[in-house]
């Protein structure tokens, strides 16, 4: 265990001093108890894709330090972040950029918890981040393994509307545009300050050009993103100038129908997830909207956008796109 390039990499994520401190913190204790040879086997095999939470679990039962020694871990594979990038040939300027992301899950786990530290589910985020799975162009994130497959496909009606529907259902002069195995790439949102839309097209941009000069093998007949964001509903409930639903007009969208989302955990935080959206107060103006919106019976769900190709592009040009 080298403390002092461990310090470092937290730097070099940006985490803030408090954390830093107490890391290093944790890095003396573990030295102190001769529970190095321990860390340094929990970094390979989440490295590995091995480790389980129960294994830290089991030598931290505290909360805090599970929650504290799990941020170390992942602080540890930085370091193998930087030559996995070289593999596979992504600049190391993308790589700074996802680190960011340990800042952001940071202050919401501090918001939550009020200690420092990383739950498990963060800890796989931020491998596959720390493995250029998904990488970070400006305010999104761009995840480039993926193909279509939904349970329906996307058409082009005879009168030039996007439509989303089976093949039983489709017309017979539609124009099918994505199908199951067609190649696509998907769009990630960190919740790293407000989703302006110009912000967004820059972000598209800068993807379109990473694409076309480390990736031209990929060809990708859309960008897809899911989210929370992308519920529907969402129109009928947030204010006509919200960034989110100025986001929502760049692609078609439609509900998963699930109504499995992240809504009440990233708008009200993890106790109302726990006991209900009442246990927190509505503090601000979307909290409140979304409260009187559940309050009347309604149920969050979660949406999915679709932009073809040929739209993408023209939004990287500058070009408006009809997506109604």
């Amino acid at each position: 265990m080298d403390i002092e390039r461990l310090v470092n990499n937290a730097r070099l994520a940006r985490l803030p001093e408090f954390c830093v401190e107490a890391l290093a913190s944790l890095c003396a204790t573990l030295r102190k108890n001769k529970q190095e040879e321990f860390y340094d086997l929990m970094v390979e095999k989440c490295t590995a894709h091995t480790l389980t939470d129960q294994e830290i679990l089991d030598e931290f039962p505290e909360a805090e330090k599970a929650d504290l020694f799990r941020m170390l871990v992942i602080v540890g594979m930085i370091d193998r972040a930087f030559e996995t990038y070289r593999e596979k040939n992504i600049p190391e300027e993308i790589l700074l950029e996802n680190l960011l992301d340990a800042p952001i899950w940071l202050e919401y786990h501090m918001e939550n918890y009020s200690h420092p530290g990383f739950q498990w589910r963060i800890v796989e985020w931020c491998r596959t981040l720390w493995e250029g799975n998904v990488l970070k162009f400006g305010r999104l994130q761009l995840e480039t393994a993926g193909v279509y497959k939904e349970e329906y496909n996307t058409y082009r009606t005879k009168e030039g509307k996007i439509v989303f529907a089976s093949e039983n259902e489709a017309g017979k002069e539609w124009e099918c545009l994505l199908s199951k195995g067609d190649r696509i790439v998907s769009i990630h949102i960190p919740a790293s300050g407000p989703l302006k839309k110009e912000l967004c097209i820059e972000s598209f941009r800068r993807m379109r050009e990473y694409l076309a000069k480390y990736r031209p093998d990929i060809g990708y007949k859309a960008v897809r993103c899911s989210s929370w964001l992308l519920d529907p509903q969402l129109q009928q409930i947030l204010p006509t100038h919200s960034n989110i639903l100025a986001f929502q007009t760049l692609g078609h969208i439609r509900a998963s129908g699930t109504f499995e989302t992240e809504t009440v955990g990233r708008v009200f935080g993890e106790k109302a997830k726990a006991e209900g959206i009442n246990a927190v107060p509505h503090k601000t103006d979307m909290q409140k909207r979304l409260a009187a919106f559940a309050a009347e019976g309604g149920r969050f769900d979660n949406g999915v956008m679709f932009i073809l190709k040929e739209e993408f592009d023209s939004l990287c040009d500058g070009k408006a796109v009809s997506v109604s």
